[in-house]
C-alpha cells in the first residue's frame, strides 16, 4: 500500500509539474537542482534518465524534468517567461530533436485547425503569468501574444487574456493605455491562479497519504566508460529483430506495420523545406531573448537523427549534415551553447526509435549535464 501511494503521488506531482508554476519555482530557488526542459524526450521512462539517475546526487546535484509527450516549444517559451527573475544566473538545459528545425510552421505552430490539439497542453496560469508579467521585455510580450493568437480558440475561454493578448500584439498608443487599465485586473488573475496552483498540489499530495523520499546525497563519481558500455550491451539486447535499432516491442507497435508506408517517406527535399521554414525558430529565438534578458545560463541539447532510419526514410547524410550545421549556426548567432550528438547519426543504439533517447543516449545526456553543472562547459 505504501509503494502504491508512493506511486500516486508521483503521478499527481508531475501532472502539475508542466502546467503549473510552483514546482518550477521550487527547482529554481535550489542551487543544486538542473531543471531540464522538453517534451516526450524527458518524460518517457528510460535506463539512465537523468531524473532518475541523479535522484541521489551522486555528484552533487538532482535533475528537475519539465515536459509531457507532445508539449510544444511555445509552451516550454510560456513556462519560462512567467518564471522571470527565477531564471537569474540559473543553467537550464533544453532537450531538442532534429524535428524542430525540419518541419515547416504550418505542421508544428498551433493555428486555428490545430487549436483543439494544442489545448491539452495549454496553461492559464503561464499565459497570465507571461503576458501580465511585471518585467518581461515589452517585444518578447508582443512576440508570444502574436504566437498565441496563431490559436485563437485555445484562449477564447478567457476575455480577458484574449483582450490582453489583442492590446500587447498591436501596440498603438491607444491599445497600450488599454493595457495599462487591465493590467491590475491581469495580476489579480495570476495571483488566484497561483493559489489554485498551490492547492492543487496540495490537495494531490494530501489524498495520496505519502511523503516524498528522503534523498541522501551521496559523493561517488560515476564510471562514464563503464556506464557507456553497460548501455549499450543493453540497448543491442533489447534490438534484435530489425536493422535499424528499433526497440523490438516498439518496432513491433509503431513501425513494422506501416514500413511500406514510410519507406521513403522523408525525402531531403521535404527535409530541407522544412528547415528554411522550421517552427521550431520562432520559439527557440523567443527563450534565447528570455534567457538573455534575466542572465540565464542555458544549455541547448540537440540529439541526433536515427541515422539508420533516416536512410530508410529518404533523409540523407548530406543533408542531416545540414539540419545540425544549421542549429549549429543559429546557436553561434545568438551566442548561447548546443552541443549536438551528430557523432550518434550512424550509432543504431543510441535511440530506442526514430526520436526518443534509449539508455545509451541518456548516459551521453547525463555526463553532459554533470559537466553543465560543474562549470566544465563555460
Amino acid at each position: 500500500m505504501q509503494r502504491a501511494n508512493a506511486d500516486q503521488l508521483a503521478r499527481a506531482v508531475e501532472e502539475r509539474i508542466t502546467r503549473g508554476l510552483a514546482l518550477q519555482r521550487a527547482s529554481f530557488a535550489r542551487d543544486d537542482v538542473v531543471t531540464v526542459f522538453g517534451a516526450s524526450e524527458i518524460a518517457l521512462p528510460a535506463p539512465f534518465r537523468a531524473t532518475e539517475f541523479f535522484a541521489s546526487a551522486p555528484t552533487g546535484f538532482t535533475v528537475f524534468a519539465v515536459g509531457e509527450p507532445g508539449t510544444p516549444l511555445l509552451m516550454t517559451v510560456q513556462n519560462l517567461a512567467a518564471l522571470g527573475e527565477r531564471l537569474r544566473g540559473r543553467r537550464v538545459a533544453i532537450l531538442l530533436t532534429p524535428d524542430y528545425f525540419t518541419y515547416p510552421a504550418s505542421t508544428k505552430r498551433p493555428d486555428p485547425e490545430k487549436a483543439v490539439e494544442y489545448r491539452k497542453y495549454y496553461a492559464p496560469l503561464q499565459t497570465a503569468a507571461t503576458i501580465f508579467s511585471p518585467d518581461l521585455a515589452a517585444g518578447t510580450k508582443r512576440a508570444i501574444a502574436w504566437e498565441l493568437l496563431a490559436a485563437p480558440s485555445v484562449i477564447e475561454g478567457s476575455p480577458l487574456l484574449s483582450m490582453a493578448l489583442r492590446l500587447l500584439a498591436n501596440p498603438t498608443p491607444s491599445n497600450r493605455v488599454a493595457y495599462a487599465a487591465i493590467y491590475p485586473l491581469g495580476r489579480a488573475m495570476v495571483r488566484s491562479l497561483e493559489a489554485l496552483d498551490h492547492m492543487v498540489i496540495l490537495g494531490k499530495w494530501l489524498r495520496a497519504r505519502a511523503t516524498a523520499p528522503i534523498v541522501v546525497k551521496q559523493a561517488a563519481a560515476p564510471d562514464w566508460t563503464v556506464l557507456r558500455a553497460e548501455a549499450d550491451s543493453m540497448a543491442q539486447s533489447r534490438s534484435t529483430t530489425n536493422p535499424y535499432g528499433y526497440q523490438d516491442d516498439i518496432f513491433a507497435r509503431a513501425a513494422k506495420p506501416r514500413l511500406a508506408e514510410l519507406r521513403g517517406s522523408r525525402p531531403d527535399s521535404a527535409v530541407l523545406a522544412g528547415l528554411s521554414s522550421a517552427a521550431g525558430f520562432a520559439s527557440l529565438d523567443l527563450m534565447m531573448s528570455i534567457f538573455a534578458q534575466y542572465g540565464a545560463r542555458p544549455m541547448f541539447i540537440l540529439a541526433p537523427f536515427k541515422g539508420p532510419w533516416a536512410d530508410f526514410m529518404g533523409t540523407s547524410k548530406q543533408t542531416r549534415r545540414q539540419v545540425y550545421a544549421t542549429a549549429e549556426a543559429f546557436a553561434r548567432r545568438r551566442q548561447v551553447l548546443l552541443v549536438t550528438f551528430d557523432a550518434y547519426d550512424d550509432d543504431r543504439w543510441f535511440l530506442v526509435d526514430r526520436s526518443h533517447p534509449g539508455g545509451k543516449a541518456w548516459v551521453v545526456f547525463d555526463e553532459l549535464l554533470d559537466k553543465f553543472y560543474h562549470g566544465k562547459l563555460d
